[in-house]
Protein backbone atom coordinates (compact mmCIF):
# COMPACT_ATOMS: atom_id res chain seq x y z
CA UNK A 1 0.00 0.00 0.00
CA UNK A 2 1.25 3.49 -0.82
CA UNK A 3 1.88 5.95 2.00
CA UNK A 4 0.58 8.92 0.03
CA UNK A 5 -2.80 10.06 -1.20
CA UNK A 6 -3.86 11.85 -4.34
CA UNK A 7 -6.30 14.72 -4.31
CA UNK A 8 -7.86 15.78 -7.58
CA UNK A 9 -9.51 19.14 -8.15
CA UNK A 10 -11.40 20.37 -11.19
CA UNK A 11 -11.50 24.15 -11.47
CA UNK A 12 -13.88 25.76 -13.92
CA UNK A 13 -13.24 29.46 -14.24
CA UNK A 14 -11.51 32.21 -16.15
CA UNK A 15 -7.82 32.92 -16.64
CA UNK A 16 -6.57 36.10 -15.02
CA UNK A 17 -3.84 36.52 -17.65
CA UNK A 18 -2.04 34.46 -20.27
CA UNK A 19 0.21 31.72 -18.83
CA UNK A 20 3.83 32.60 -18.12
CA UNK A 21 6.45 30.04 -19.16
CA UNK A 22 9.81 29.93 -17.41
CA UNK A 23 12.62 27.61 -16.27
CA UNK A 24 13.60 26.80 -12.68
CA UNK A 25 17.15 27.09 -11.35
CA UNK A 26 17.44 23.33 -11.97
CA UNK A 27 16.54 23.75 -15.68
CA UNK A 28 13.02 22.40 -15.27
CA UNK A 29 10.37 24.00 -17.51
CA UNK A 30 7.15 25.22 -15.94
CA UNK A 31 4.12 27.38 -16.61
CA UNK A 32 2.16 29.45 -14.12
CA UNK A 33 -1.22 31.11 -14.37
CA UNK A 34 -4.18 32.08 -12.21
CA UNK A 35 -7.79 30.94 -12.49
CA UNK A 36 -10.74 32.86 -11.06
CA UNK A 37 -13.77 30.91 -9.85
CA UNK A 38 -17.03 32.66 -9.00
CA UNK A 39 -19.76 31.76 -6.56
CA UNK A 40 -23.19 33.35 -6.24
CA UNK A 41 -25.17 32.80 -3.08
CA UNK A 42 -28.20 34.16 -1.27
CA UNK A 43 -27.73 35.66 2.19
CA UNK A 44 -30.10 35.06 5.08
CA UNK A 45 -31.71 38.44 4.32
CA UNK A 46 -32.49 37.30 0.76
CA UNK A 47 -29.85 39.37 -1.03
CA UNK A 48 -27.63 37.82 -3.70
CA UNK A 49 -23.87 38.09 -3.21
CA UNK A 50 -21.10 37.11 -5.58
CA UNK A 51 -17.57 36.19 -4.54
CA UNK A 52 -14.46 35.42 -6.57
CA UNK A 53 -11.60 33.16 -5.48
CA UNK A 54 -8.23 33.17 -7.26
CA UNK A 55 -6.23 29.96 -7.64
CA UNK A 56 -2.53 30.11 -8.54
CA UNK A 57 -1.53 27.15 -10.72
CA UNK A 58 1.97 25.87 -11.55
CA UNK A 59 2.42 23.11 -14.18
CA UNK A 60 5.60 21.06 -14.64
CA UNK A 61 4.91 17.89 -16.66
CA UNK A 62 5.72 18.12 -20.37
CA UNK A 63 2.33 16.93 -21.60
CA UNK A 64 0.56 19.47 -19.36
CA UNK A 65 2.93 22.23 -20.50
CA UNK A 66 2.04 21.43 -24.11
CA UNK A 67 -1.67 21.59 -23.28
CA UNK A 68 -1.26 24.96 -21.52
CA UNK A 69 0.72 26.36 -24.43
CA UNK A 70 -1.79 25.13 -27.05
CA UNK A 71 -5.11 25.85 -25.35
CA UNK A 72 -4.97 28.33 -22.47
CA UNK A 73 -5.35 32.01 -23.30
CA UNK A 74 -7.07 34.79 -21.43
CA UNK A 75 -10.49 35.48 -22.95
CA UNK A 76 -10.80 32.14 -24.79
Amino acid sequence: MNSYSLNRVILVGSLGSNPIFDVTKNDRDYAKFSVATNEAYKTSSGEWNKSTDWHNIVVYRENLLNFVEDYLRKGC
